[in-house]
């Protein structure tokens, strides 16, 4: 099925590891968190993006809304140093994003 939906590849995550089976992959959307991160690393090629839904906010994800106060920016800052600093050592990106977050024009 997932075939005709266009998949690549089909994995049964019951019985492959899929950082086994991936590799060399541009970017990963995470919806899992924070367990999954380093899994999620190793199968982005080098200068990959890994964007999250759920591991947790980052500098970035902090500098793009003007209405967070500084406090929050600067503890988005420190929760998102131990995913900025892991995904730079082995030359790829993060970025998290949250999906309810609504913008009004």
């Amino acid at each position: 099925m997932s075939q005709r939906l266009g998949a690549d590849k089909f994995i049964d995550y019951t019985t492959e590891q899929y950082t086994v089976v991936l590799k060399n992959y541009d970017y990963v959307i995470d919806t899992r968190g924070a367990g999954e991160f380093s899994k999620q690393l190793k199968i982005l090629k080098s200068g990959g993006k890994l964007v999250s839904l759920n591991a947790g906010p980052n500098v970035r994800f902090a500098s793009q809304i003007p209405e967070l106060s500084t406090s929050k920016k600067i503890l988005f800052s420190i929760l998102g140093t131990p995913f900025d600093g892991t995904a730079k050592c082995q030359k790829k990106s993060y970025d998290f994003i949250y999906g309810n977050r609504m913008v009004c024009s």
